[in-house]
């Protein structure tokens, strides 16, 4: 590969209680990968080469964040996954799971606004 790993981690990002590594490149790519089977599970870019990936309480609410920094001093934080997405991150059933759901709310909410609006006459 043309592009360099600059930092790795190990940290669990999709909650399901197995650490997966983490990669920092070259190229400003950040990965996690499964630790059983290497697949992506995640992945995000930064502009320019990835400076370090660590792990800490970066919003100071008790909660562990992955933290990413580029050369440039660009500064990332990612929280492990919730309950509903735990061990899904790339996972498209999931993501098409969310948008059905949130359309069905803005249909509700839709209906409901519709209805106080007829009220209001």
């Amino acid at each position: 590969s043309k592009n360099h790993a600059m930092s790795i981690h190990a940290f669990d990002l999709n909650a399901d209680g197995v650490v997966e590594l983490i990669t920092g490149w070259s190229n400003g790519k950040i990965d996690a990968r499964s630790d059983r089977t290497g697949e992506v599970i995640f992945k995000d870019n930064f502009s320019s080469s990835v400076a370090g990936v660590v792990e800490g309480d970066y919003r100071m609410d008790g909660q562990i964040q992955l933290i990413c920094t580029s050369v440039d001093g660009e500064v990332r934080g990612y929280l492990p996954a919730s309950k509903e997405m735990k061990g899904n991150l790339m996972d498209a059933s999931v993501e098409q799971d969310l948008i059905r759901e949130l359309s069905q709310r803005k249909q509700n909410l839709m209906l409901e606004l519709r209805n106080y609006e007829e009220n209001a006459k």
